[in-house]
């Protein structure tokens, strides 16, 4: 699965985890503000239940599991382990998620932007709309971005649409005041006769794109086909 695709997977563990496993789990401290962060299982579900306050992924400290990722320009690139990053970069929505619903900063100061807290009900609302109305599984991070913004606006106006906004700018998804511009395009340009191979980059049109496998001659593209044989790696200048 590409870079392309681990958005929408994300808003769809979000919106279980959410949603879906406190009809078999229970939150540790009874508080359904702190449901983004610290849902745990039952005994019979949890993997290390003895261990106070441990999971599998910490949704409001991502990378407590010394894995996930929790912000955007140090996502997991396509190729490797982890199929791109499908359960590794699931992190970085997570947190936009949980900051949506809690408020505060990013946990490990990557970004200053505090983000309104908008709570759990509002949350989950906006991440379902999104998921089942604008997204699709071409979806990318930026995507994600403007479908729950969008979500936001349509299910309760503009003021929770800035703080989706917010959200995602914490976790350096798009860019706000704290957040620097697009690097310089210092990857080679891309050239119709040489031979890429799976994890190459080539710079198109300020982009830097990745090649998933061999190819030469096809023209990097920005497009939605989850098939194409180059992904946007990277927004360069």
């Amino acid at each position: 699965m590409s870079p392309r695709t681990t958005a929408t997977t994300t808003l769809a563990m979000i919106l279980c985890s959410v949603m879906l496993i406190p009809m078999t789990c229970s939150l540790d401290n009874q508080s359904r503000s702190a449901a983004a962060g610290r849902l745990l299982c039952t005994d019979n579900e949890a993997f290390t239940s003895s261990i106070d306050g441990d999971a599998i992924r910490y949704m409001n400290n991502p990378t407590q599991d010394n894995y996930s990722k929790d912000w955007w320009p140090e996502h997991i690139a396509w190729g490797g382990s982890d199929n791109g990053g499908v359960h590794g970069n699931s992190g970085i929505a997570n947190l936009a998620f949980a900051l949506l619903v809690d408020g505060g900063t990013h946990p490990r100061g990557k970004s200053t932007q505090v983000v309104q807290k908008l709570g759990l009900a509002k949350a989950e609302q906006i991440f379902y709309r999104a998921l089942t109305t604008y997204m699709s599984q071409s979806t990318n991070f930026k995507g994600a971005m403007t479908a729950t913004a969008q979500a936001a606006e349509d299910l309760f106006g503009a003021a929770d649409k800035k703080a989706v906004e917010e959200a995602w700018c914490a976790v350096g998804v798009m860019p706000c005041g704290d957040v620097p511009p697009p690097p310089p395009c210092t990857v080679p340009a891309w050239s119709a006769s040489k031979v890429y191979l799976g994890g190459d980059r080539a710079s198109a049109a300020g982009k830097i794109y990745e090649a998933k496998w061999w190819t030469r001659g096809q023209e990097p593209d920005a497009g939605t086909n989850p098939w194409y044989v180059w992904f946007v790696a990277a927004d360069c200048e």
